[in-house]
């Protein structure tokens, strides 16, 4: 299985050629607008509040859409930026989360209060992947959060599911020495904010795991970058345990 999550800041139907060579099974893109077709996959599910910003998910597989809870019952916080799917009978959460400076549930809390509001999903040995917008290098920042990177990893990791990232290359939270995001296009900004997450029986099977560099995706002519994100490819193994339902 070979699969993609890269943050492509919109129009993946144009920008997909830098990826091409991988030849992903599976690719999940947050920030994709919606009808952006792509002629390398049977199958596509997109999401989101807009029609220019959701998660756009590819597969050349079909893809099945999990029911999950949204919704907050207390106060009524949306958690739109969050796809549960099964696809070759695999369970994925796909990600994107957002800022929000009025909410206790900014970045990181959105997803960890989404995992405990479908505390099943944890159970079905998924792989998590997308635009985070996390590190715990700003949990100091986070005073008044509920909760915050490090607990997001200590809740996953409870669960034998890890960053391949870090599990693979024994680094911690924080201390990346590779980045999947510059700042608004700025190379003096740069972050570790994307993940796959995956539980420990799939990263023993990884064949291959790379965070594409950013000058790779790059419009050579005009001399930009098209995405201030890299792209994250991981392949394994995938003779595992199909994903249950």
């Amino acid at each position: 299985m070979k699969i993609i999550t890269w943050n492509c800041c919109e129009n993946i139907a144009n920008k997909y050629k830098y990826i091409a060579q991988f030849d992903s099974d599976i690719l999940v893109i947050p920030e994709s607008g919606n009808n952006q077709k792509l002629e390398e996959y049977n199958y596509n599910h997109w999401e989101g509040l807009s029609d220019s910003k959701g998660i756009g998910i590819y597969s050349k597989y079909e893809i099945k859409i999990i029911a999950d809870n949204k919704i907050n019952k207390y106060n009524n916080i949306r958690l739109d930026e969050f796809i549960p799917f099964i696809s070759n009978d695999q369970f994925f959460i796909a990600v994107w989360t957002k800022g929000d400076r009025n909410s206790v549930l900014d970045y990181t809390g959105q997803l960890y209060f989404y995992l405990e509001m479908n505390r099943d999903f944890l159970d079905k040995k998924p792989i998590i992947l997308g635009d985070f917008n996390s590190n715990t290098k700003w949990d100091d920042q986070k005073y008044d959060a509920w909760w915050k990177h490090s607990d997001l990893v200590r809740v996953l990791n409870q669960k034998n599911i890890y960053s391949i990232y870090h599990y693979n290359n024994k680094i911690e939270h924080g201390k990346e020495m590779e980045y999947t995001s510059y700042h608004l296009y700025n190379r003096l900004r740069p972050n570790h904010i994307d993940y796959i997450f995956a539980p420990i029986e799939y990263i023993d099977k990884t064949k291959a795991f790379t965070i594409i560099p950013w000058d790779m995706i790059k419009d050579l002519k005009i001399d930009k970058h098209i995405s201030d994100h890299c792209p994250i490819f991981w392949e394994y193994e995938d003779s595992l345990t199909p994903a249950s339902t």
